[in-house]
């Protein structure tokens, strides 16, 4: 069931989480891309900076036709890989042979070291590699069974928002598409001078002006870019908040659990 995440937005309004036409995507080119306006609020109303910023979003539908199967056939190597590994592993043998050699030359290489009852199921596992590293990820069928199984984990994490790199919503009212995919690795920018246009509509031809230095397409829907809704709070507090988690992280190393606990106890 879909939740109310939206509201109608009023010709002149234009904030963080203002959903955009005519934007564009590094991964997914500028068709049917939305954008996702994540400014604070604060610098639109004050309208004090030079450029706003968005990220792009894209039918979850034309995102399912690639990154989906990409994290499908990303998932399923990493699994063959690791059951050659340990295939390799039983019969004496180098685990560095899976990372050194591709699928093809690794049974021309170890078939006579391995023993009888693992071979048939090494070929399995390294002919599933084999066509998983050779073929595009557009190419690949997602239904084929060894790589069908890891289709419901991927979903569930994207709909759990576990993915740092993807954020999930629905799609607004009157949209015919029924979910979007935010793309949190990516950030666009308008400049000043055009992004507050888009709030009351504005044509193609004043986009090609400043085209160098603006992030939006030059070719859109009836030529004409405008907002099409508005996300409300908290969601888009949520949005913002898995978007900074990109460039937010900070790595550090861990504390020795055993040996700060052995160090803790004597003082």
């Amino acid at each position: 069931m879909s939740r109310n995440i939206y509201k109608k937005v009023k010709i002149g309004d234009i904030t963080q989480g203002s959903i955009i036409s005519g934007a564009i995507s590094d991964v997914y080119g500028d068709t049917n891309v939305f954008g996702v306006v994540i400014s604070a609020r604060c610098a639109i109303a004050q309208k004090k900076v030079r450029s706003y910023h968005y990220i792009p979003m894209v039918p979850f539908s034309k995102w399912k036709e690639f990154d989906f199967v990409r994290l499908c056939v990303e998932k399923a190597t990493k699994e063959y890989r690791g059951k050659i590994k340990n295939i390799l592993k039983s019969n004496g043998l180098s685990e560095r042979v899976v990372e050194d050699f591709e699928p093809s030359i690794i049974l021309q290489k170890l078939s006579d070291k391995i023993s009888t009852r693992t071979k048939e199921q090494l070929t399995e596992y390294v002919n599933h590699l084999s066509e998983l590293t050779t073929r595009r990820y557009s190419l690949v069928d997602t239904n084929t069974p060894y790589i069908e199984k890891f289709k419901k984990d991927i979903l569930k994490a994207l709909v759990k928002h576990e993915y740092v790199d993807y954020y999930l919503v629905e799609g607004w009212p009157q949209n015919q598409e029924q979910y979007y995919v935010l793309l949190l690795q990516e950030i666009k920018s308008i400049p000043n001078e055009i992004f507050f246009q888009l709030s009351h509509g504005l044509e193609s031809v004043k986009i090609r002006e400043v085209q160098s230095r603006c992030d939006l397409s030059t070719r859109t829907e009836n030529d004409l870019y405008f907002v099409h809704s508005q996300i409300m709070s908290p969601y888009i507090e949520h949005i913002i908040q898995r978007f900074y988690h990109n460039f937010g992280r900070i790595g550090i190393d861990d504390l020795s659990i055993e040996a700060t606990i052995s160090e803790l106890n004597i003082i």
